[in-house]
């Protein structure tokens, strides 16, 4: 899937949430839609419209997503398109083809870890999270989550960094204040999801070795497994974000 064909899904969803009356969830995906093809009529005039609309009242407004621990809704979007064919022998090399990004990637969770440290201090005094810093953060998050695809549900190539990877959808929303007293709780309020996760892995383990099996018989990925497969993916990302941010 091309740029230009991965702007036009973000295009189709932006108008699928305008309809639904999220119009919050229309802008973050316009956004995404520009950042891949810059020269996108069509979404830049969406965004002008959609930005031109003054808020609704409060009692006017849809109701919102369920908020998540820090009171932020959908900080953190990430789903991988359904494939409907996959290489019967390439599932058991790609963990072998990766070894470059997981090699990049080990070193860059070194640099992540004082980053996280260094905002720590920033959010404590400032109340907000510097921007580079984010941005560099959000880069380990989004590229991890192409290298999981990759390996585990998809059989196209990732880009190194956190370029654009086709099957792939990834939103992570820059906060515009984080609370300072969370910063010393935070850690202690995610242990319960922490320890629910840990049992979900263990089934995770269980999906992924029927895949094994499936794929080669049949050269499909079973939707089911496929889709605990990404909200099992989706999970490490959204507690991994919580504690980073």
């Amino acid at each position: 899937m091309t740029a230009e064909d991965e702007a036009q899904r973000w295009y189709q969803e932006a108008l699928r949430r305008e309809a639904a009356g999220d119009r919050e969830g229309a802008l973050v995906a316009l956004n995404v839609a520009l950042r891949l093809r810059p020269e996108f009529p069509e979404a830049d005039q969406a965004r002008e419209r959609l930005l031109s609309v003054p808020e609704p009242p409060p009692e006017e407004r849809p109701p919102a997503a369920a908020p998540g621990p820090t009171g932020r809704q959908r900080l953190l979007e990430y789903d991988v398109a359904y494939p409907e064919r996959l290489s019967r022998w390439r599932i058991f090399v790609k963990w072998l083809l990766a070894v470059p990004h997981i090699v990049v990637l080990y070193l860059l969770n070194y640099v992540v870890s004082v980053v996280v440290v260094v905002a720590w201090f920033a959010v404590l005094f400032t109340g907000r999270y510097p921007r580079t810093l984010f941005s560099l953060v959000s880069l380990s998050l989004r590229w991890t989550g192409n290298v999981a695809a990759y390996v585990l549900l998809r059989d196209e190539y990732p880009p190194f960094g956190d370029g654009a990877y086709g099957p792939v959808r990834f939103v992570l929303e820059e906060p515009e204040r984080l609370s300072r007293w969370l910063l010393w709780v935070k850690w202690l309020l995610a242990i319960p999801n922490a320890v629910a996760f840990s049992f979900v892995q263990l089934t995770f383990l269980a999906t992924v070795l029927m895949a094994l099996v499936a794929v080669p018989l049949t050269g499909r990925y079973p939707e089911g497994l496929f889709r605990f497969a990404v909200g099992t993916v989706r999970w490490q990302l959204r507690l991994t974000a919580y504690l980073y941010f």
